[in-house]
């Protein structure tokens, strides 16, 4: 939990510093910039990883997991996680705008 924690904590410091360097000057447009990126990770993360690189190719695969087919070949299973994924970030992403409002 600790380790989450400080991940959580470093994620939106790079989010703000971000934010802040593409001159974002309220809660809106950081928000938004920062929900951007979120997305693009989020669906890099399901599209190109997960359904990709991962279901097709067994030597990236995670040791020990090499001949499990079936679970990387589970689109459904990884776009809903991916749609988790999206709802999550929203409350990272709403801190940040919060931060930047309050910054700047």
């Amino acid at each position: 939990m600790i380790k989450k924690g400080i991940a959580l904590i470093l994620c939106l410091a790079t989010f703000v510093a971000m934010m802040c360097l593409a001159g974002a000057n309220s809660f809106c447009t950081a928000f938004i910039g920062s929900y951007g990126l979120w997305l693009l990770v989020d669906w890099y993360d399901c599209f190109i990883l997960d359904w990709v690189l991962f279901a097709n190719i067994k030597r990236v695969r995670l040791p020990g997991t090499e001949q499990m087919d079936s679970a990387y070949h589970q689109k459904k299973y990884h776009f809903v996680h991916s749609l988790i994924g999206m709802a999550l970030g929203l409350i990272p992403c709403i801190v940040c705008g919060l931060v930047v409002a309050v910054i700047v």
